[in-house]
């Protein structure tokens, strides 16, 4: 493998990058909280270039509310995390329909 191509396959497979998944137990204009399956808390910073979506379609940050479900893309910093992308799920773990009663 050249150095080259050892260079675009590091930028294309951050490995800093993680998914997590976890209910909505507190959320700010710069933060989201999730518990995950082991109950442990993990905080998540949300910046304006996060995509939000339910299904295939782009939402608003205020749709997610606390008990929400969801799946978050995450980069790991050196002290935080930082979301890429946020998926609103149901309880089934599909998507929800922007604006649904949950």
């Amino acid at each position: 493998m050249s150095l080259v191509s050892l260079f675009i396959w590091l930028l294309v497979n951050n490995s800093n990058q993680n998914i997590l998944f976890g209910r909505v137990t507190d959320i700010s204009a710069s933060t989201i909280t999730i518990a995950n399956r082991q109950n442990n808390l993990v905080i998540i910073s949300i910046a304006t270039s996060t995509r939000v979506t339910s299904r295939r379609d782009y939402v608003a940050t205020d749709d997610i509310t606390v008990g929400s479900f969801i799946q978050v893309t995450a980069i790991q910093g050196e002290d935080s995390m930082l979301a890429k992308s946020i998926r609103l799920m149901s309880n089934s773990g599909e998507g929800v329909q922007h604006g649904a009663n949950q």
